[in-house]
């Protein structure tokens, strides 16, 4: 059965792209929840669902423990494998597969996605570049010339790019620079339309604990100013959802959540959404490709790992938003818990093509070969005109 499950913010929310005020001066959220948190909620719902945690006491706080009489088979008949990251084969247990994180514009239940990386806003006009090449260009970096050279015709640089989310059901049309019906279905919406920042200056005085108190160094090297950015909803129009597809004899219980850094509260709610077509966008987002055909454009839709692309006969144009992921997101720490149902998640987007990335194949078809489950949202793609 499917389903489309939404995730309402109660009020503001954070999901770090950075684990510290060590690593920056600035850390700043996402704007959307990251895939393997919206999963592991899920997840962790279905297992109270099924009355296979509950909460005990410890230390003054309310700590998860595996239920009376239960064993991890237990739990892994119900959320499979714990570590579906490092297993291609990897199950969900009731869940058969999800798709990316999307935005949800409540009146109507319309979907919202965002377009491709080569779109600017001029003149608070929106203006879609075409994809062009040439070849014999000069590398000024390798000192070689380049076979191929692919730039963004006629792109402004002081303007640089802009986010725009188009609704599912002209989502395609708009990419592939289509004309598209004039109404409040084919309405562009930016990040601006959306969000709004939050921001919150602050100072950590490198304080620890020694002899039971919070002690202060007051060195320059011991200080450390910092600014944290948080989002909201511009209004309450909007919430953060997925399409999940379960297991017939399973649903999703609704209820209160919390995600992110900050423990944000979000109200999620699932409604039965059995109408995916078998063509466009939302039949890209649920579906995963093992292969993209030879000269040919496809568009990101989903955290995708570069170890994934068996051959590298590609270009990427994604407006160097690939460099600020490897520069800024961190591996998470890789221990593992001695709490046996502690849900071990992906790690961060280290080393992946962020969404709405172009790709842009050579001569010989492209073969993507995760070593991760393809069923836990990720190696989404849409083929572009």
């Amino acid at each position: 059965m499917q389903y489309l499950v939404t995730f309402d913010p109660e009020s503001r929310f954070f999901f770090g792209a950075a684990h510290g005020y060590a690593d920056t001066y600035l850390v700043r959220s996402q704007k959307i929840p990251p895939l393997s948190t919206v999963l592991g909620t899920i997840r962790k719902a279905l297992l109270l669902q099924e009355k296979l945690l509950v909460y005990n006491s410890t230390g003054g706080k309310a700590v998860e423990e595996i239920a009376a009489g239960k064993s991890v088979k237990d739990l892994e008949a119900v959320i499979g494998d714990f570590d579906y990251s490092k297993k291609q084969d990897g199950g969900l247990g009731k869940i058969k597969r999800i798709s990316p994180v999307f935005l949800v514009r409540k009146a109507g239940m319309k979907i919202y996605y965002p377009l491709p990386l080569n779109w600017q806003c001029i003149d608070e006009m929106p203006v879609r570049r075409e994809i062009a090449s040439e070849k014999n260009i000069l590398n000024n970096f390798a000192g070689g010339v380049s076979d191929s050279f692919p730039y963004l015709n006629g792109y402004i640089a002081k303007c640089g790019l802009c986010r725009y989310w188009a609704e599912a059901s002209v989502w395609k049309d708009t990419a592939d620079g289509n004309p598209v019906p004039n109404s409040d279905a084919a309405q562009l919406l930016t990040d601006e339309d959306i969000f709004i920042e939050h921001k919150h200056p602050g100072i950590d005085r490198g304080g620890k604990m020694e002899n039971g108190r919070k002690e202060y160094t007051q060195s320059a090297q011991g200080q450390s100013y910092f600014q944290k950015i948080d989002y909201s909803f511009s209004d309450d129009a909007f919430a953060f959802g997925v399409l999940l597809d379960l297991n017939d004899d399973t649903q999703i219980p609704d209820g209160g959540v919390e995600m992110g850094g900050d423990r944000s509260f979000f109200h999620m709610t699932s409604t039965q959404y059995p109408c995916i077509p078998k063509q466009g966008l939302l039949q890209s987002l649920v579906t995963p490709l093992t292969k993209l055909d030879a000269n040919s454009r496809y568009a990101i839709l989903s955290e995708t790992n570069i170890s994934s692309f068996r051959n590298q006969g590609f270009i990427c144009l994604n407006g160097g938003e690939l460099e600020l992921l490897r520069r800024m997101v961190l591996q998470r720490n890789a221990s593992v818990s001695a709490k046996p149902f502690r849900l071990r998640m992906k790690s961060g987007t280290y080393k992946s093509m962020p969404i709405g990335s172009i790709i842009i194949t050579g001569d010989e078809e492209t073969a993507i070969t995760p070593g991760f489950s393809q069923a836990a949202g990720f190696d989404r793609f849409i083929k572009l005109q």
